[in-house]
């Protein structure tokens, strides 16, 4: 999967090489609708900068991070937040099932 291919810069990180997508960049190289880009991103799966003009920007880091989220919660049945916080060191023995 090509990160970089019409990316732009993170706003406010003049730092990182890393490089920003739109909601709808998100959702195409993620396979999945804006919508649910949306969605990732209210419940704290998919980190995201809110611009100026109110859209939102996801860093290619973060996309990587919640697509294979997303593919080990679809191959192991389980949810994506059950998944997340596992990777997060925050589950407890409650959220482990699907």
């Amino acid at each position: 999967m090509d990160f970089a291919h019409g990316a732009g810069p993170c706003p406010g990180d003049d730092t990182s090489d890393d490089v920003c997508y739109t909601v709808a960049e998100a959702a195409a190289r993620g396979g999945v609708s804006r919508q649910t880009v949306h969605d990732w991103i209210r419940r704290g799966h998919l980190e995201a900068v809110r611009t100026d003009d109110g859209t939102f920007r996801v860093t290619g880091e973060a996309l990587r991070r919640v697509i294979e989220m997303r593919r080990v919660a679809t191959s192991s049945h389980f949810r994506l937040e059950t998944v997340r916080h596992w990777i997060e060191g925050t589950a407890d023995d409650a959220a482990g099932s699907p």
